[in-house]
This record gives C-alpha cells, structure tokens and sequence, in this order.
C-alpha cells in the first residue's frame, strides 16, 4: 500500500500497488534511510525471475551446473582450450566407464602471475603443477587414409600426396613462385570432403587445425616471403603431424635440390572488369615480350572501366592497385 502522506508530485516514478508483469527477467531496487541525526544509508537489492515466462534461465541451452566444460578461444593459436586451466578443449566430451559425461577438473597450475588466457601449446612457462602430461603422441590415420595437400603453386588442379617419414611426419616441398607467396589446404585421399584446414584464413604455421570435414572452404594455410624479401625459388619443406590430441602443420626452409621434386606448373591470368560484369576473362601470352600477358577489349558508352587481375582465375590472388580507381 502505498503511503498516502508521500508526495509524489513530479517524480519521474511510477509505484506497484499490486501484482504486475514488468516483463523483465531482472530488476535492481534501491532503498535510501535518512536519519534525524544526519546519518544516512542506501542500499540496493538485485534479484531475478525465477518462474513464468521471464525466468533468467528460460532461454538458456545448457545451466551451468549441467555443463562439463566452458571453452574460449586462444587468441594466438585459436585453438579452443578450457577457460580455467589453458588445456586443449576436447572435441568430444570426456566420458565415464558408465556412458555418463564427465566434468572436467582444473588441475593445472601455472608459475604464479601466468595467464590462463593462452592455449598449452604456446604457453612457454613452466608449471608449479601438472597432474598429467600432454601425450602428443603420434596417432594412427585409417587404413588407406593418405594425406594429400593442394597449392597455388598448382594453380588449385593438383594433389599431391604428402610422403610418410620415420619420425612421424607427412613432408613435401614447396617452391615460392613469382608472387613470393604460396597458400594450400590439405586433405585426406584427395577427397575435399575430407578437407584439413587451419582455423582462420591466410594461416601461419602455429594456427590449430580443423577437420577433416567440409567445412573449410575458404581457409588456407600461406607462406608469405614478401615482408622478409625472401626471393623466388626459394624452398620450403611442408612438415604436416597428425597426433593423439592435435594436428601440426609447419613449414621450414629447405635445400634447393629439392626443388626437383616439386610440382612444375605455368601459371594463367585473367581480368575481372566493369566491362565483364566482374566475370573473369583470360589473358593470352605476349608473343614477343617474355612473362607479359595482354587483352583488347572496348570502352564502354561510359568511357571509362575499372579492373582488377587475378592468377589462375583465383580471388584470392588479386593483383590490384593500392589506391582505389587508380590511372
């Protein structure tokens, strides 16, 4: 009931007399006291909605007492690791002798004052405690299972079958063309289905690895020379690791003589223009000029068309300039 001797005149408030539906899962009150003496005191009470239609957890998968694990990101590998203790995440939950799913326990400690916030794996401190030890140990591919990798070096046309090392590792070379800077994705029996892809897209060495499925389109591992000044020809050794708990592709610089073992390919070129509705169109070999590429065309009613090139009909090699609408 509301106290009649209140004068409300011209507050921006409005008082519940009655049960109502505020349509809110959520509401914060505040209560002032001001004493005679001077002393005063306010205080603020938060609660929630637990039943009917605005309850907090209505629209809630999962509570958080049914979770098994919270996973986050690692902003350096992106892997998904646990959000306590920085241990690479699962794919699949951990489960009992009986079938039932598992919690998982923090039981890892870091050296005092270390982030949590990076994987494991690029963690490069030691550890007051560890109850076990990360087995990364070589795993087993199925029977007949044969990873293959496909590159711009190929144009996208070939796959090449890795080759299988005493060590555990798939290897094969990689030769930096013209452009300086080579991007591939692997798979499985050359099926892209099976596709192995890293997490995000132009990848170096240390991002985590997805698959096999076909959801990688789009993402490619890149060695890139350009900011090095690294020239063409050099050679690479493409080392690919499929563990127990991960998958592990790296890359090194390699002796020359095996270049003879790579792939040879003669690259194309086309433009995408105004004048083609953006599709692309091929170049043709200057017949008198080595490594020059031309294409006629005509100007449209406009008199003016903008373009950019691309290698081996490739969006994602563009060749373009760096101001926009540039002469």
């Amino acid at each position: 009931v509301e106290n009649p001797h209140l004068d409300t005149t011209g507050w921006p408030v409005w008082f519940e007399n009655e049960v109502v539906d505020v349509q809110v899962n959520g509401v914060i009150s505040g209560v002032s006291s001001f004493g005679v003496s001077g002393t005063n005191a306010h205080s603020e009470v938060w609660g929630r909605c637990a039943h009917g239609p605005n309850a907090a957890w209505r629209h809630v998968r999962s509570p958080m007492e049914k979770l098994d694990q919270i996973k986050v990101t690692c902003p350096i590998s992106m892997a998904p690791i646990d959000y306590l203790t920085g241990e690479p995440a699962p794919a699949q939950a951990t489960v009992g002798t009986l079938g039932e799913k598992v919690r998982v326990r923090a039981d890892v400690l870091r050296d005092e004052l270390a982030s949590y916030d990076v994987s494991s794996y690029v963690y490069s401190g030691s550890y007051r405690f560890r109850r076990q030890v990360l087995d990364d140990a070589v795993g087993l591919l199925e029977p007949g299972a044969v990873p293959c990798i496909c590159g711009s070096w190929s144009g996208w046309q070939h796959m090449e079958e890795l080759e299988p090392q005493e060590d555990g590792y798939y290897t094969c070379p990689i030769v930096l063309g013209e452009t300086r800077c080579e991007s591939f994705f692997l798979c499985l029996n050359k099926d892209t289905s099976l596709r192995l892809y890293p997490a995000v897209n132009n990848a170096p060495a240390h991002i985590w690895v997805e698959g096999p499925d076909d959801r990688g389109a789009g993402k490619r591992w890149i060695i890139d020379g350009r900011d090095e000044q690294i020239p063409a020809g050099t050679v690479y050794e493409l080392r690919f690791w499929w563990g127990n708990v991960r998958k592990m592709v790296s890359w090194e610089k390699a002796s020359a003589s095996l270049a003879e073992n790579a792939l040879k390919f003669r690259h194309t070129y086309c433009v995408v223009g105004s004048w083609t509705s953006w599709k692309p169109l091929a170049l043709s070999r200057c017949p008198d000029e080595e490594g020059a590429w031309e294409l006629a065309f005509r100007l449209g009613t406009s008199g003016r068309e903008e373009f950019q090139l691309l290698r081996d009909f490739d969006l994602q090699q563009a060749i373009y300039p760096a101001r926009a609408r540039a002469a």
